[in-house]
């Protein structure tokens, strides 16, 4: 009968010789056993690479081949994403601009959203997507006082020249559409307000209609 998964045997390390115990449902028959991942490296895949974490600058080991890729820079995956591998916001906000248009707009090459409007990641540990006309107005002229929006003159969503850009409240950004000719004109679309008069009527005249006629109407 077959020992409990949870039961430890001992074993010998294949590279080492060292005695170590490990859980009876880790052990395949007829595969080598080491007692610890350096070991493993060294005896299936070639000697380890010895490194020291860029994150807490304790000392490590990694396989040749992670560090040719570039890789085993860290220790832990905790290590990995507590350092700030990422370049600073200004570097990575320049390498996103077009040269200026004929109109003077500077058009932001990067991700966008579904609106249009330029998308950059912040730096950590935040990390979360800013708009990119927002940052260009604050690398410029400094933040954004609370509350206010910083629109566009030149109605281009994704460009990011300071020129263009001005701050204004919600108010003055439903202003400034109207005025250009963005706003939609004429009343709300009356869709609800069509449906409550149908069924007004319906109900009026419930006594003379049939199931198959109201169903018609209220489809």
């Amino acid at each position: 009968m077959p020992a409990p998964k949870s039961t430890r045997v001992s074993l010998v390390c294949k590279w080492c010789d060292r005695p170590f115990t490990r859980a009876a449902g880790h052990v395949r028959p007829g595969r080598p056993t080491f007692c610890s991942r350096a070991c493993f490296y060294a005896g299936m895949k070639g000697p380890c690479a010895s490194c020291v974490c860029k994150g807490c600058g304790a000392a490590f080991v990694t396989k040749p081949s992670r560090l040719l890729s570039g890789r085993g820079k860290f220790c832990s995956r905790a290590c990995k994403y507590a350092f700030p591998t990422a370049r600073p916001l200004a570097e990575r906000f320049s390498r996103h601009l077009a040269p200026p248009g004929p109109t003077g707009c500077i058009l932001w090459t990067g991700s966008l959203d579904v609106s249009g409007y330029g998308i950059i990641i912040a730096d950590l540990p935040s990390r979360r997507p800013l708009r990119a006309h927002r940052v260009a107005w604050e690398f410029a002229r400094g933040p954004v006082p609370p509350g206010l929006h910083v629109l566009h003159r030149c109605d281009r969503p994704a460009c990011v020249n300071v020129e263009h850009l001005f701050v204004g409240t919600h108010a003055d950004n439903m202003a400034d559409k109207a005025a250009k000719g963005r706003a939609r004109k004429g009343a709300t679309p009356g869709r609800r307000r069509r449906r409550a008069e149908d069924r007004r009527q319906l109900l009026a005249s419930w006594g003379q209609l049939t199931q198959l006629m109201i169903f018609e109407r209220s489809s």
